[in-house]
């Protein structure tokens, strides 16, 4: 479908939804969806998993839109259901919950109700590069849209300043609340009480003794084809951390959830992992390039890279909203540079430039964000 006939049928189908309005809402109903659908993951996953837990006085009802529910059912429970995304029935429970929970843009296809109240916790911490948004602003139907969530979007979840500055208010102009707490699939970072298990819970998953030490690579979408572009050289790698840290390594591959294929025959596929965290909490090491998760993972201080050999082609192409050099880790543009940068490894140095990088975009991180959203959707019932 062609973006003009999508633009009029959304403002078609945005006017009769409104239609719907007559529907009693469901003041305890909540309606969560991750990714469009693909997952149940990542921050609303992390908010109902909280409310479930704290659910005894509440009795709330929870709906979460994925594109496969039957994959779901050994999740659900008496409160936590799974629908289909974009469906009939995700529609029908659209419409009649009190609140909607996603970490992406809203599904714009249904106009907001009055009282109805939409969180986006966002998927992506920091303030690192461009969004779809800040290029070609200029188009219409990127106003429109844009317009769209600015309505919409009755509270936002912010991780820093720099983001609440740089996307919110620059980008989408957005005038409603923010919530300063961090992100909720943060917390788990924060509360340290939980590592151990959740540690072994991976290396059972993808059956590693509890003596191998794990690097992550986990590269983000670009929206281009960098085919030129010098691949990464896991034995270099694999070679490079042995020399700096010691021990036998195993690499794992996560691929960003809007790519498809996985060209890394010679490592473990840690793309099946549900949850991003887990991985992050597990790997002894990051190697990723434009990707926030190093955001999340600057949080728990341990060595990172950031491997960037089509680093010109990305600034021309999408841009950055902070320069890389001040993101807080090494930025390597070959896998000679990437070797050298691992072989002189200096964990005082990072860790003063991730405290740095944290004070230069004003880090909102609490580790209670799951109990903060919670508490203001208690505080917002029959209101």
């Amino acid at each position: 479908m062609n973006r003009i006939l999508r633009y009029c049928l959304t403002r078609m189908l945005r006017a009769i939804s409104r239609l719907s309005f007559i529907m009693p809402l469901r003041e305890k109903q909540i309606l969560f969806y991750s990714f469009y659908g693909k997952q149940y993951s990542d921050s609303p996953k992390y908010i109902s998993d909280y409310i479930l837990a704290h659910n005894q006085d509440y009795n709330f009802t929870m709906y979460c839109g994925v594109k496969e529910p039957d994959k779901f059912k050994d999740f659900e429970t008496q409160n936590l259901h799974f629908i289909k995304y974009k469906g009939l029935r995700f529609a029908f429970e659209h419409m009649r919950s009190k609140f909607i929970i996603t970490n992406t843009t809203t599904f714009r296809l249904f106009a907001r109700r009055k009282k109805q109240e939409m969180i986006n916790t966002w998927h992506g911490g920091g303030a690192y590069k461009r969004d779809s948004f800040m290029l070609n602003s200029q188009s219409k139907i990127k106003s429109y849209y844009r317009k769209i969530y600015t309505v919409d979007v009755t509270l936002f979840l912010s991780s820093s300043k720099a983001f609440t500055e740089a996307f919110l208010y620059n980008v989408h102009h957005y005038k409603g609340n923010v919530l300063n707490v961090g992100l909720p699939r943060n917390d788990v970072i924060l509360n340290t009480g939980l590592h151990e298990e959740i540690k072994k819970k991976v290396r059972q998953f993808f059956n590693f003794n509890s003596n191998i030490h794990i690097a992550l690579y986990a590269p983000t979408w670009r929206g281009y084809d960098n085919g030129n572009s010098e691949k990464i050289n896991f034995e270099l790698l694999s070679d490079s951390l042995k020399k700096r840290f010691g021990g036998d390594w195993v690499l794992l591959y996560r691929a960003h959830d809007r790519t498809y294929t996985n060209d890394f025959q010679q490592v473990k596929n840690a793309t099946i992992y549900p949850d991003m965290q887990e991985l992050l909490i597990t790997a002894d090491v990051l190697i990723t390039d434009y990707s926030s998760s190093i955001w999340d993972y600057s949080l728990l201080k341990k060595p990172a890279f950031l491997y960037v050999p089509d680093l010109k082609l990305y600034e021309e192409r999408v841009g950055f909203v902070t320069p890389i050099n001040k993101w807080g880790f090494a930025v390597c543009e070959s896998n000679k540079e990437l070797a050298k940068s691992i072989e002189n490894y200096d964990s005082e140095k990072q860790l003063k430039a991730i405290n740095e990088n944290h004070e230069l975009f004003q880090s909102y991180e609490t580790g209670e964000a799951s109990k903060r959203v919670f508490d203001y959707i208690v505080s917002r019932l029959d209101k």
